[in-house]
């Protein structure tokens, strides 16, 4: 018997990064738009349980889309359905001195 999840990473890891990206991008914004609170809780809980590098690497990917969002703020590219995300996010950037890079150990 075969393993759905196996035959999925193989045929991930053939494609080039940027397609990669896409994949991931894609596959992300599903999830949360169909999501309920809950599940996207268990995912919270179920990304933090990975190897600790990992975990600092998912982190700095964090830092850098709040990064991003700020700039969104800063820029005017926001309306009330995500206005506490980019403020929020600017609150972060403010905190962290404008970090989006997470130290690699």
């Amino acid at each position: 018997m075969s393993n759905p999840i196996f035959e999925i990473t193989n045929t991930f890891y053939k494609l080039d990064a940027n397609d990669r990206k896409e994949v991931v991008a894609e596959l992300l914004k599903e999830f949360v738009n169909r999501a309920s609170r809950d599940e996207i809780k268990e995912l919270a809980t179920d990304l933090s349980h990975t190897h600790r590098t990992h975990v600092q690497s998912m982190f700095g990917l964090f830092l850098q889309f709040s990064k991003v969002l700020a700039a969104n703020r800063e820029a005017g590219f926001f309306d009330a359905r995500n206005e506490y995300a980019c403020e929020t996010a600017a609150k972060i950037m403010k905190l962290t001195n404008d970090q989006s890079v997470c130290p690699f150990i």
